[in-house]
């Protein structure tokens, strides 16, 4: 069984809580969720202000090439995200696979949105 922890500033964190995921076909334990107590919460809104100062700086280049990144992550681990749905959710497998695909097209279309400056620019 997964069990999903949080991801804060780049460092996996237990939760203030812990639920269990249970299948909606026949009650079985299918993961164990943490959720984030108002410390890790406000901890985790300062870190990604602080993430922002950093990233707003970046090229249109560079910002392309991470959402191309969270794109290419998804689709490398789509069967097992497209699995979590299916015990989670109870959506049937084809849906949860178009699901997963529509994640990783939204990903790919901002990193080549991300490319395209509009407005001003002063070279």
């Amino acid at each position: 069984m997964k069990e999903y922890r949080l991801l804060i500033n780049g460092k996996w964190e237990d939760g203030a809580q812990v639920r269990e995921i249970k299948s909606p076909f026949d009650g079985a334990v299918v993961a164990k969720v943490h959720f984030a107590g108002r410390a890790q919460v406000e901890q985790a809104i300062s870190d990604a202000q602080a993430a922002f100062a950093r990233t707003r700086k970046l090229s249109s280049y560079e910002r392309a090439a991470a959402l191309e990144k969270v794109s290419s992550e998804i689709s490398r681990r789509s069967k097992e995200i497209a699995e979590s749905i299916v015990l989670s959710s109870g959506k049937p497998l084809k849906y949860a696979k178009g699901e997963v695909s529509r994640g990783a097209i939204t990903f790919k279309i901002a990193a080549e949105e991300a490319k395209r400056i509009y407005g001003e620019t002063i070279p």
